[in-house]
């Protein structure tokens, strides 16, 4: 049993950092840019696949 555990909840943490990051520079993105609330909700589409392509 003991061999099956190889650190197993470092992964589940790194997804909850990365989402919690996301969502923390999502925000500053609109704050920065003083989106209105429209522009706001469709940054949370466009601004991933922004970076998606921009970091390739």
């Amino acid at each position: 049993m003991a061999d099956n555990e190889s650190g197993g909840g470092s992964a589940a943490a790194s997804s909850i950092f990365g989402g919690a990051g996301w969502f923390v520079f999502w925000l500053f993105t609109v704050a920065f840019a003083q989106l209105s609330f429209g522009k706001a909700v469709l940054a949370i589409f466009i601004w991933p696949w922004y970076l998606g392509v921009v970091l390739r």
